[in-house]
């Protein structure tokens, strides 16, 4: 006895452009799910490539309505071939109106983003993010009050090579650095500068040092603040050891309502992601 299934209040793949000259890799939609207008903002998103396409140091092109983007590529892995299979990719995207997308085309081309590398460094010397951490309970260490200056350690880290850049470009640059806070708990700093000034930062709050003396279950409050206005408060968290939570704050706005929908095929093509039958949305 042989049956067949008929999916039924499935959603399908988006409609993705295809490809139309040599120098085009593939397509991807930018897709603003909010009900307002969504600024022009920098828009930051992983491609993986098919072996050959893109080689180390290619500068590629975003074509949207027709205008030339340039386009931050910050190769992360690499086919056996040496050309690039997954970069991090960073764009200025337009502004989106309200439940509204849009069609982009990468491609190779000439030209690449202006300017030297963003200056985080640089960019954090007029930004001040703290978290105050108000400890009542601490199987690893003290209780009290403690103030993390957030944007002076990742200065620190910076200038003594103990950042991680995940972004270097003139775009954008973005470091990570881990921040010891009391007992097994630190605060993992991830914090991108922009082109055009704006800044954001996300802090995991990672009980989740081990092999050491002391560690453990912490419960505390926390209020980060940004440039002396408070921007998130947590009230009596008990975080036993391994949990992690974040959150972002900054000044760039939130891309939250960005979604970026890629070429479903394109990604089976790479192997990326298995073959689907995507007609089962």
């Amino acid at each position: 006895m042989s049956s067949s299934i008929t999916p039924t209040g499935n959603v399908a793949a988006p409609a993705i452009i295809e490809p139309s000259s040599p120098d085009q890799l593939v397509g991807l939609v930018l897709q603003n799910t909010s009900g307002s207008v969504l600024s022009s903002q920098a828009s930051t998103f992983g491609e993986v490539f098919t072996s050959g396409a893109v080689q180390p140091g290619t500068n590629l092109i975003a074509t949207i309505d027709g205008q030339a983007y340039a386009v931050q590529m910050d190769a992360k892995t690499f086919n056996p071939d040496g050309s690039v299979r997954m970069a991090v990719l960073t764009i200025i995207a337009p502004s989106l109106p309200a439940d509204s997308s849009t069609n982009v085309t990468l491609s190779t081309g000439a030209a690449a983003p202006a300017g030297p590398p963003v200056d985080l460094a640089r960019a954090l010397g007029g930004y001040n993010l703290s978290a105050s951490l108000d400890i009542t309970a601490n199987a690893g260490g003290a209780t009290g009050t403690q103030v993390v200056n957030v944007s002076k350690a990742v200065q620190d880290a910076l200038a003594n090579g103990r950042a991680s850049f995940w972004q270097q470009g003139p775009l954008a640059t973005e470091a990570v650095v881990s921040i010891p806070v009391s007992g097994s708990l630190r605060i993992e700093a991830d914090v991108t500068a922009y082109a055009n000034g704006q800044i954001s930062a996300t802090l995991q709050f990672n009980n989740d040092l081990a092999m050491q003396a002391s560690g453990g279950t912490i419960t505390y409050s926390a209020t980060i603040t940004q440039n002396g206005q408070t921007v998130f408060q947590q009230s009596t968290l008990t975080q036993h050891q391994y949990q992690d939570w974040s959150t972002t704050v900054g000044t760039a706005p939130s891309s939250a309502s960005l979604n970026v929908q890629h070429d479903v095929r394109y990604l089976e093509s790479t192997g990326a992601i298995p073959n689907y039958d995507t007609q089962y949305g």
